[in-house]
């Protein structure tokens, strides 16, 4: 699975829930599983967590199971680490 952030843009998001005032940050990433594109919102809780342009990959923090099922909560990427050869 491979997952690309290919720009450091993001987009500014201001809610209102049961009267407390939320920002966050989105950013757009791209998935490519197969030849084929997803693209998908990354949400940050601060404008200083906005990922550089590259390659990453699903933290294992992403998951969570819920009544013996499999499922993503919150996306969160890490850096996809280069391959080391011996």
């Amino acid at each position: 699975m491979d997952i690309t952030i290919s720009s450091s843009q993001f987009e500014k998001q201001e809610r209102e829930w049961e009267g407390v005032k939320r920002t966050s940050y989105a950013q757009w990433a791209q998935l490519q599983q197969g030849g084929f594109v997803l693209s998908f919102l990354v949400q940050h809780n601060n404008e200083s967590d906005v990922l550089k342009p590259g390659k990453y990959q699903l933290d294992p923090t992403s998951f969570s199971t819920k009544n013996g099922r499999l499922s993503v909560e919150r996306v969160r990427l890490q850096p996809l680490q280069a391959s080391s050869k011996p």
